[in-house]
């Protein structure tokens, strides 16, 4: 089995890393390999699932912000 070796772990990280494999019984190795397998298996949403928070956020919006307002906030990001 591969072996890695991780330098310069944040004090608080690797605390943080100890604190959740003491509360899961598990050794720190095996908590990290857990918090690595969670991570990797994350998938990015679709462009489907994208479209439709964007919908629905415009939804929720609709109304709040005028086209005068997104000019403004456009304008802004770009000074």
């Amino acid at each position: 089995m591969p072996t890695i070796t991780l330098e310069g772990i944040p004090a608080e990280l690797y605390d943080e890393l100890e604190r959740r494999a003491r509360k899961r019984n598990r050794s720190l190795s095996s908590e990290a390999i857990a918090c690595l397998r969670s991570a990797l298996e994350e998938q990015d949403p679709s462009a489907d699932e994208i479209l439709t928070q964007a919908r629905e956020f415009r939804e929720r919006v609709r109304g709040h912000l005028t086209d005068a307002d997104l000019a403004a906030y456009k304008s802004e990001g770009r000074l």
